[in-house]
């Protein structure tokens, strides 16, 4: 019994141990693209919507829309710039552009985040439709996009 408990632990520590190390020396595009495929299994949200987002074609059925809501919360959770409640971390998607950038960004980040409360997805929703049409090259840097 103490062996298979040692076993278990051991097991789940080497795990975490390989996860952390490939986490952490990935390029952050290729972590962005590993996010936005597991939302996209997490949400079952269909891979050609999401596509055609990319392409900045924004029109889908309403069924598929519902479900990139929820894609794009879970792609910014992820990738560590909002919280589960909508929330979103300006700190961190700084640290991640240039310093002589900074202050356009956040004036564009600050224009496309809702000043009136609503529900999460809305919010990371909005967000992301938002910034793609900045066409800022820290799209993906900032919305994850």
């Amino acid at each position: 019994m103490i062996w298979s408990v040692i076993f278990l632990f051991s097991s789940v520590a080497a795990h975490r141990s390989e996860y952390l190390t490939t986490t952490t020396t990935l390029s952050p595009d290729t972590l962005i693209k590993r996010y936005q495929m597991e939302c996209v299994e997490e949400t079952r949200v269909d891979l050609d919507t999401i596509m055609k987002i990319r392409n900045k074609n924004w029109v889908m059925h309403y069924n598929q829309y519902l479900l990139v809501k929820d894609w794009a919360l879970c792609v910014l959770m992820k990738s560590g710039v909002m919280t589960k409640e909508g929330v979103y971390k300006i700190d961190v998607a700084m640290e991640r552009v240039p310093e002589e950038v900074r202050y356009v960004l956040e004036v564009q980040i600050d224009a496309c985040l809702s000043p009136k409360p609503m529900p999460a997805r809305d919010i990371a929703f909005l967000f992301i439709s938002c910034f793609q049409r900045m066409n800022s090259e820290y799209s993906s840097s900032v919305s994850v996009f």
